[in-house]
């Protein structure tokens, strides 16, 4: 046991909560929302070995509405001597909603027409 600590140490490579990029939300209020990792990763490694380290960050590029606090918006891949040894999810880290109250109103209008309209076709 006393060996492996002497010859191993933990490397940190993800830690949960860090912001990653940010993801425009289209008609959004905020127009952007932030990307934070969702997990954590730690290493074990030799204590003479450099470790080859290679993230690559999935995310869309753009956000339709509504967008939730915690919602899944992509992925952290991590690689170690180029071989995929994790996948940490993304969550927004905050909500984003419609910008007008009038484009609320005015799509729950449409919506309510489409109904009566889809309703009224299926009595005739």
């Amino acid at each position: 046991l006393e060996w492996g600590f002497k010859n191993f140490h933990r490397v940190d490579l993800v830690t949960s909560g860090v912001f990653q990029g940010y993801v425009p939300v289209k008609d959004g209020k905020p127009s952007s929302v932030g990307a934070v990792t969702a997990g954590e990763l730690k290493w074990v490694a030799k204590n003479d070995e450099n470790l080859d380290v290679g993230f690559e960050l999935f995310m869309p590029l753009e956000l339709g509405l509504p967008v939730s606090k915690g919602q899944f918006v992509g992925q952290l891949t991590v690689r170690i001597g180029g071989k995929e040894v994790a996948r940490i999810p993304l969550m927004t880290d905050q909500a984003s909603t419609d910008k007008s109250w009038l484009r609320k109103l005015l799509r729950g209008g449409i919506n309510y027409i489409r109904f009566v309209h889809g309703s009224l076709q299926t009595l005739v």
